[in-house]
């Protein structure tokens, strides 16, 4: 019975470990080959948005939104040369007003309004909402590879 045991707590956790590390090692050697036709600032971000995935799970969703409008906010610090981290929500449309396309103003001032009211209200947001925070974080983002791509 203690050959049982050993082999379900010790050696079957260990091949399952292996194979995962094997999994893993060639996702990211196969990655590696791809990276060429990813810019390292795509990559970035969507390594950022994968975090927020992560910290959505172990923390919560204050933190969430903490970690998702501080991403935006560097994400339109970058685009638009400004230092948007020390800016409120309100600073950064009225500021960026004639320079954000309708999308950026739209999809920015959502996330960070949501956020606020999150971080800072203490609203409870749903899991549709979230999701739908995620959405358009990834589609600001999108936005921008896009335009890149055709400017390019």
């Amino acid at each position: 019975m203690q050959w049982f045991s050993t082999f379900m707590f010790v050696i079957l956790p260990s091949f399952v470990l292996l194979g995962l590390g094997a999994v893993l090692f060639r996702l990211l050697r196969k990655g590696k080959g791809e990276s060429r036709s990813q810019g390292p600032c795509e990559k970035d971000q969507a390594g950022e948005l994968a975090t927020a995935i992560s910290i959505l799970n172990a923390k919560g969703p204050v933190e969430y939104c903490a970690y998702l409008a501080s991403l935006v906010k560097k994400h339109l610090s970058e685009k638009y040369e400004i230092e948007a981290r020390s800016m409120s929500t309100g600073e950064i449309i009225s500021k960026l007003l004639h320079n954000l396309s309708n999308v950026d103003a739209d999809y920015a001032g959502e996330i960070l309004r949501m956020c606020e009211m999150v971080q800072f209200y203490g609203y409870k947001p749903s899991r549709s909402e979230i999701k739908h925070l995620y959405q358009l974080a990834q589609k600001l983002i999108s936005s921008d590879r896009e335009e890149d791509a055709n400017a390019g």
